[in-house]
């Protein structure tokens, strides 16, 4: 009987420590993956790894549900044939831990648009000429007011080889000129989401960093680069 006990008991452990490796350690792996993803400007890498999150969870959560439900037949089991108190305890901390390692994993998964923008961010500070494009956009960016263009039919050989040779979806200018200027978004895109880069005058106000509710069914993650320009995530 006693080794039936004590082999439970290390069954019950691989099981929260099983948990415990997959629901946090798995989760920063791959918000560290994100995070890669976006210094490379892969959002379909990302969005694989978004996918393998979930897929994650859904491999979690049932094992929890099964510790949680082992734990809690132990739990009454030794309550009615009153055993002793460090027993009963063991199988409440179980019966407790499951769902709470779940949660913890959410808690410590960032949204994978906010990791990613972060590693984003750094692409676009190495592989964009932020200054040379907005000192064009205040000479030449005004004519360019409503104008949108994809990579598909072809950009304008009079755009700025730096701003193609990012390699976007699109390119889209403002429709009207605000008092700071003219200003261009540089746009890339994976599944349902658009992410990518608004550059305006560095007079432009650069929203602070975080989510911004757009309507019901949008959100943008927003992220300042420099003074005039920010990456985004909207969807």
């Amino acid at each position: 009987m006693k080794r039936k006990k004590k082999i439970l008991s290390i069954v019950y452990t691989i099981l929260i420590v099983v948990l415990t490796v997959m629901a946090i350690g798995g989760s920063l792996l791959i918000n560290r993956f994100q995070y890669l993803a976006g210094t490379r400007n892969d959002g379909g890498y990302s969005l694989y790894l978004a996918f393998r999150l979930a897929m994650l969870f859904l491999i979690i959560t049932p094992i929890a549900i099964c510790t949680s439900i082992l734990a809690l037949i132990r739990l009454i089991s030794l309550i009615l044939r009153h055993s002793n108190i460090r027993q009963i305890l063991f199988m409440l901390a179980l019966l407790i831990l499951a769902p709470v390692i779940v949660c913890c994993a959410f808690l410590y998964t960032t949204p994978f648009s906010h990791v990613f923008l972060k590693g984003f961010e750094q692409w676009v500070l190495q592989e964009t000429d932020i200054d040379f494009i907005q000192t064009w956009l205040a000479s030449e960016g005004a004519k360019y007011a409503g104008q949108s263009y994809s990579s598909k039919e072809g950009f304008p050989e009079e755009l700025p080889e730096c701003l193609v040779n990012l390699n976007p979806r699109f390119i889209s200018f403002r429709n009207s000129v605000s008092q700071n200027g003219p200003s261009v978004e540089i746009i890339w895109f994976f599944f349902m989401d658009d992410y990518g880069l608004i550059i305006g005058s560095p007079e432009m106000e650069t929203p602070e960093k975080g989510r911004i509710k757009l309507n019901r069914a949008y959100y943008e993650f927003r992220r300042p680069v420099k003074r005039g320009a920010y990456v985004f995530i909207r969807g």
